[in-house]
């Protein structure tokens, strides 16, 4: 199978995106996901949880909203979004949008562990 331009494309800009992980102490990270679900919170009134994955080196979150349709795949993807010192967000930032009805079932992005793994920011 020869793979498309668009996957291409995504797989190029995954990779892209981890080579900005930059080391960044626990509590800038803490303060980062701080911040991230202020403004999510904000800017979702509809997020009923939101969890995180630890990570030393970039923010992992997953946002669960009605505000998503479901996705129908067994595997959810990140949205990542590159450092920002001049907003605070000194590390890199993956987040995935989840429907209630795909709490715990989706298969997280890889090297994210399992749901187990998260720790509630957000209830």
């Amino acid at each position: 199978m020869i793979p498309n331009a668009v996957s291409l494309a995504w797989e190029w800009g995954k990779s892209y995106l981890s080579s900005m992980a930059t080391s960044v102490s626990p509590a800038d990270l803490l303060k980062q996901v701080e911040l991230l679900v202020k403004e999510a919170k904000k800017g979702d009134p509809q997020i009923r949880k939101i969890y995180w994955f630890e990570s030393p080196s970039e923010v992992r979150l997953v946002e669960v909203t009605e505000n998503v349709i479901p996705s129908g795949n067994s595997q959810v993807e990140a949205f990542y979004f590159p450092p920002d010192k001049t907003c605070g967000m000194l590390a890199l930032s993956g987040v995935v949008l989840v429907h209630p009805s795909e709490e715990f079932k989706s298969a997280l992005p890889e090297g994210w562990g399992s749901w187990s793994d998260a720790k509630v920011v957000l209830q």
